[in-house]
């Protein structure tokens, strides 16, 4: 059951989530900015631009609908394979190995075991990023931590989903009406990634060293 309206959850998606403005919004999805503020202000159930501002922020009408704390935790499960069980609620279970490419792709997962060490919020994933492409900000044999509730951040690390199947760790430099701006983790890339090219993107939170790791 839903606990917000619609009109709240566009404004969760669009500011708290992808911390667009409501121009941004308005360009990415064709409506009106005027309209877009009346459908956040108003519990509407039902209006014909549902459709076009989803799409806009990579969702479909179902994600709209849902509770934004529901579908943010969701999301972090289905982005990996596997979902051991946590010891402790608030530490992140490692859901799989990501071998990182030259340019930051993930290119496999194999599964994950156990937890880090690492106190964070409930539903938190972990990654074990193997691979020399981001040292040294991310060593190889480390942890990438992403919390559910995450927002991307300028100047921090994300995960970029692309509708494509890739996915990539980067800087996040800058937001633009129909893009990001994005640094490659070891400085040496600067892309330009097209708002209608991507699926989704999430904060990394923390990097962790191996040692937090623990087997269940």
């Amino acid at each position: 059951m839903m606990s917000m309206g619609i009109g709240k959850n566009i404004r969760y998606h669009r500011d708290t989530r992808l911390g667009w403005t409501l121009e941004q919004l308005s360009v990415a999805s064709g409506v009106d900015v005027g309209t877009i503020s009346a459908l956040e202000l108003r519990d509407s159930k039902r209006s014909m631009y549902f459709a076009p501002i989803a799409k806009a922020m990579g969702l479909t009408i179902d994600q709209l609908q849902a509770d934004p704390t529901d579908w943010t935790r969701n999301q972090a499960g289905e982005a990996f394979a596997g979902t051991p069980d946590n010891k402790s609620n608030k530490f992140p279970r490692v859901v799989g190995t990501a071998k990182m490419g030259d340019k930051g792709y993930y290119l496999d997962l194999e599964g994950g075991d156990g937890y880090v060490e690492f106190e964070a919020e409930e539903g938190s994933i972990a990654i074990r990023v193997r691979g020399d492409s981001m040292f040294p900000a991310i060593r190889d044999g480390w942890y990438v931590v992403l919390e559910p509730s995450g927002v991307p951040t300028v100047n921090e690390y994300v995960l970029v989903s692309f509708k494509n199947g890739k996915k990539m760790v980067k800087e996040l430099l800058q937001f633009r009406d129909d893009c990001y701006i994005l640094m490659s983790v070891n400085g040496s890339e600067r892309i330009t990634a097209m708002k209608e090219d991507i699926h989704d993107i999430k904060a990394i939170t923390a990097v962790v060293p191996p040692s937090k790791h623990k087997d269940i």
